[in-house]
């Protein structure tokens, strides 16, 4: 999942690398309330999906990983990318933490 103002142009980079890598991941876009900054209904959204050994950090440009049980995995956060070079580009963040998880389900879905 990710969780970003859906007019975001990063969407699609992101969408993109992560289907390049899996075309068969599952990726769900949430819109959030037209406004400025993050809303009510954003908020209450992270709450609601952070387990409790992740932080609840109320900022955008979240990656949500699931497993085929609904599970949480993975909530990221800035904090994520901090030492990154760039920090507007979440690439090494999510090669980095993301897309191993993918490769985890993927593996035990072929066995």
């Amino acid at each position: 999942m990710l969780v970003d103002p859906e007019a975001n142009n990063s969407i699609e980079k992101s969408k993109d690398m992560v289907l390049e890598a899996y075309p068969h991941a599952k990726i769900l876009v949430i819109k959030d309330i037209q406004g400025k900054g993050k809303s009510k209904k954003h908020n209450e959204f992270l709450t609601k999906i952070t387990p409790a050994q992740f932080e609840n950090i109320e900022d955008m440009s979240k990656y949500i990983v699931l497993n085929q049980k609904g599970e949480v995995q993975l909530v990221t956060s800035y904090k994520n990318s901090e030492n990154d070079p760039d920090w507007k580009n979440d690439q090494p963040m999510v090669k980095r933490i993301v897309l191993p998880l993918l490769a985890k389900k993927e593996t035990e879905t072929k066995e």
